[in-house]
């Protein structure tokens, strides 16, 4: 039915990309620009335009912005913090490292002089079709 086909778009969305995720995190810092703008203008228009605002509503207006924009600054970081998390989680393959290539010393010096070159690896090697 329509409803399972929902359940299972949305469940595809959610367990297989972080978008909607990193779409929310955003909007949240969309909401932080659109507050702080507002608190300038309305700071901006009482004291240098001289427009009266009723009383308390500068006031009330000031804190509702001032509190949105703070827990949408801490839902955007929190919503990045996620989405590493789940990135980190997946299970993807470890670089082993198979066997270090060590570069032949200069004569006469017990130190050696450059850094070893570590090999990859990186499974079996892919084979080729034959046509």
């Amino acid at each position: 039915g329509l409803g399972q086909l929902i359940k299972l778009a949305l469940d595809g969305l959610t367990n297989h990309t972080t978008l909607p995720l990193r779409l929310a995190s955003y909007l949240a810092l969309a909401v932080v620009s659109l507050a702080v703008g507002l608190i300038g203008f309305y700071v901006f228009s009482w004291f240098y335009a001289g427009v009266p605002m009723p009383v308390g509503f500068m006031t009330q207006t000031l804190l509702q912005l001032g509190t949105l924009a703070a827990l949408s600054l801490l839902f955007a970081i929190q919503g990045f913090y996620i989405q590493r998390i789940y990135n980190q989680l997946k299970e993807r393959p470890l670089a082993i490292i198979e066997h270090a290539i060590i570069p032949p010393q200069q004569a006469g010096s017990a130190t050696p002089t450059h850094a070893p070159i570590e090999v990859l690896w990186v499974g079996q090697p892919a084979r080729s079709k034959a046509y």
